[in-house]
């Protein structure tokens, strides 16, 4: 139902009128109402008109132009803030999922170092190994070769006593 000048009159007369002009948030403007002002009222109006016709009307026209503009572009704008806040979530979740990711390569790295570590260890105590098994194959090998002469020695030996054996035996006295 479109107000008429009487009862516009009526409202802005109002004591409470300029603390709610004040306080209106746009914010919180129907978007339904924000469309039947625009469509009912200001889409047709002429502000010099207004103006013309009251001083106090034509900055009030001027204003409530503005607000139903404004809800305009809160309506095209609510959607990419929705996206924003939906963004801002998969920011905080992909941080987080960060931060646990940096955690677990600092401990591989951490584990990591202590292996390559112990891998020294390892490869040292390996290589002593090894040298004190070459020095005990040389000693082996150099008692193999003692025994294999005291083998000789012995065979010599052995020919030595039978032969002095041999000698006594045939000794007369």
């Amino acid at each position: 139902k479109k107000a008429d000048w009487d009862q516009i009159r009526r409202i802005v007369r109002r004591d409470d009128f300029i603390g709610n002009i004040i306080k209106f948030d746009t914010k919180n403007f129907d978007d339904r109402l924000r469309r039947q002002i625009y469509k009912d009222f200001t889409k047709d109006w002429n502000l010099d008109s207004i103006n013309r016709a009251s001083k106090a009307c034509g900055p009030l026209a001027k204003w409530v132009q503005a607000q139903v503009h404004y809800g305009e572009i809160l309506e095209k704008v609510e959607p990419l803030k929705q996206e924003i806040s939906v963004l801002d979530e998969d920011a905080t979740t992909t941080r987080e999922k960060q931060n646990e990711l940096t955690k677990v390569i600092e401990e591989l790295e951490r584990s990591i170092s202590r292996l390559k570590e112990e891998y020294a260890v390892l490869i040292s105590e390996t290589q002593a190994i090894k040298g004190e098994m070459s020095r005990v194959k040389e000693k082996v090998d150099r008692s193999s070769a003692l025994l294999s002469s005291l083998s000789v020695e012995r065979d010599r030996w052995q020919k030595e006593r039978l032969q002095f054996q041999t000698q006594m035996s045939t000794l007369i006295g």
